[in-house]
């Protein structure tokens, strides 16, 4: 945790913290999403919530070792209930991982969730850097009446370019995943069995990116993954060629947006 002066002392914990794991959380499709839940011991009435979904997997904040994922025990600490949900798709949730097809529903129906929970007072808070951010941007969009605030750290991919300069991948005039971009984390991350990395190909990506498809770059890369039933997962993400910014041309929400 830092501020503009640096490292800042995280805050007293006023409660020793439970981990609950093993939580399924059902979507509307049938589809469940695995989800840790801390709370603090000893705390009498019902609690407010904080969320934090995200595609990099629930273990690393259980026995944290990097500042960013001490939060959900802080916030835990604090007297808040801390849900850490894995993306439908990777790690132990259900379904399939599409890019940026499916944050704004899954994560409507876990507010729904959460509010409907016996230890929970209705209100939810919505936390987490980078894609963790963009996912929070996305469910802004339906105005869920239990999302009561967002702290949607480096959330640009969501939210289009910076007078013209900075894109975070979002090509939306073009319409296309920045493929020199992302081919690298649809390598290490956009699936469950996040092989190993092929560094010696991954230094050269940059060039290849620029004169192939999305699936052949990924193939260099030694991605097994892009064969058979389930084809080209960067097919899968970008359907239509959809850029980062999902704003633009995303399969609509079955969910009600606000106005």
């Amino acid at each position: 945790m830092c501020n503009e002066l640096g490292p800042i002392k995280p805050p007293t914990p006023r409660y020793e913290v439970v981990l609950q794991t093993g939580l399924r959380v059902p979507m509307r499709d049938g589809v469940e999403l695995a989800t840790d839940l801390y709370r603090p011991i000893g705390y009498t009435g019902e609690l407010g919530s904080i969320l934090i979904r995200t595609p990099y997997g629930k273990t690393p904040y259980r026995c944290p070792v990097e500042p960013r994922h001490k939060v959900a025990r802080m916030f835990a600490g604090q007297g808040f209930a801390v849900l850490v949900q894995e993306l439908r798709g990777v790690f132990d949730s259900g379904g399939v991982f599409t890019l940026m097809e499916n944050e704004r529903d899954d994560g409507y129906d876990t507010l729904s969730w959460i509010s409907q929970q016996p230890w929970s007072n209705g209100r939810v808070g919505t936390y987490g850097c980078s894609a963790l951010g963009i996912a929070q941007v996305l469910l802004a969009q339906l105005c869920h009446p239990a999302h009561r605030c967002a702290i949607a750290q480096g959330s640009g991919g969501a939210n289009g370019s910076a007078g013209g300069r900075y894109r975070n991948g979002d090509l939306r005039l073009g319409g296309a995943v920045e493929v020199a971009a992302f081919v690298p984390w649809f390598h290490q991350t956009a699936a469950k069995d996040r092989p190993e990395c092929n560094r010696k190909a991954m230094r050269s990506i940059s060039g290849l990116s620029r004169r192939c498809r999305s699936s052949t770059c990924l193939r260099a890369l030694g991605d097994r993954r892009l064969t058979g039933r389930t084809g080209s997962r960067v097919t899968q993400a970008i359907p239509g060629g959809i850029g980062m910014g999902c704003l633009a041309r995303t399969r609509p929400s079955t969910s009600q947006p606000c106005s």
